[in-house]
């Protein structure tokens, strides 16, 4: 955590979050919170029927999301920090409570 950086509380909450998956997202509310009735589905259209809005498809498929060149084979390199975390600068509400379905 350290190699971080001097991060804010708020993005050292989203980095957290998008490294472990635990965060805002439906896959999570369906796993933790079925019973509560909430969205779990992602309404960007990406496929049809929609998708569940996971830290997968939030990290490398939803057209919401500006990744460039990301993709899942960055996360195998010994160093994915700086990219994860140019990712969540780039998209200020990807793993925020504001971003929920």
């Amino acid at each position: 955590i350290r190699r971080l950086g001097n991060l804010s509380i708020i993005m050292f909450a989203r980095t957290v979050r998008a490294l472990t998956g635990h965060g805002p997202t439906g896959a999570y509310r369906a796993r933790f919170r079925p019973k509560a009735q909430e969205p779990t589905l992602c309404t960007c259209g990406f496929s049809d029927p929609p998708p569940v809005q996971s830290h997968h498809h939030i990290t490398f498929e939803c057209p919401v999301y500006y990744r460039g060149n990301f993709a899942p084979a960055h996360l195998l390199e010994l160093d994915p920090f700086p990219l994860i975390r140019a990712f969540l600068q780039v998209n200020p509400t990807a793993f925020t409570f504001d971003d929920l379905p």
